[in-house]
């Protein structure tokens, strides 16, 4: 299990209804009404997606610092139920590389991904950044998942649970620190390496399917 300590929390979400089963409205968390939404598929995705804007409402906060991060958070927490559902269930009830779809398509990209990666955490935003081709624009766009499933994949392969578990306790409270110093106290530094692991990996996901 992620961590005994949020099945309460989970709970009283689910009898005060703030998790909410609506089909005609798309998955997410409503953060002005504290109301999660899960349009379901009715497969084991729905868990996943559960567990995604689950998270992103513990987490919740208007600090810089969640905000870069929270994707990263509620994206590794989604490969760890995915790791479990797949060895216990058949995996086409599942769409385990939905996430790796989106990255791969910028991986011919990934030495743009590295500066756009720098002035991310430079500027707590991208809108310094000079983007020219279309694909970069799409980057962009996207970036803020890209970089979550960038830094849960490296995490899931490299880190401690715990230390992401206390990370989405206490994001919120980091304010001290910047986004280099929080990555690095959890086993994360930012360099080529880590990029050509991501790559690599990402490829070889994809042609698993």
């Amino acid at each position: 299990h992620i961590n005994s300590m949020y099945l309460f929390p989970f709970s009283t979400l689910i009898d005060n209804g703030i998790i909410n089963f609506e089909y005609e409205t798309d998955s997410k968390i409503y953060y002005k009404y504290l109301k999660i939404n899960i349009k379901r598929e009715f497969n084991y995705t729905d868990v996943i997606i559960l567990i995604h804007e689950f998270f992103h409402y513990l987490n919740r906060g208007n600090t810089n610092n969640r905000y870069i991060l929270t994707e990263f958070i509620s994206i590794y927490f989604e490969f760890i139920a995915t790791n479990y559902l797949i060895k216990n269930i058949d995996i086409k009830e599942i769409d385990y590389l939905r996430r790796f779809r989106n990255i791969y398509k910028c991986i011919n990209y990934y030495l743009k991904l590295n500066k756009i990666l720098t002035n991310y955490f430079k500027y707590s935003e991208l809108t310094d950044f000079k983007i020219k081709d279309n694909e970069s624009k799409n980057i962009k766009k996207q970036y803020k998942y890209i970089l979550g499933v960038s830094l849960a994949l490296y995490s899931f392969n490299n880190c401690n649970m715990k230390d992401i578990v206390k990370l989405n306790d206490n994001i919120n409270n980091y304010n001290y620190l910047n986004i280099f110093e929080i990555l690095n106290n959890i086993g994360i530094n930012i360099d080529n390496n880590f990029y050509v692991e991501i790559t690599k990996v990402c490829k070889k996901m994809i042609k698993i399917r």
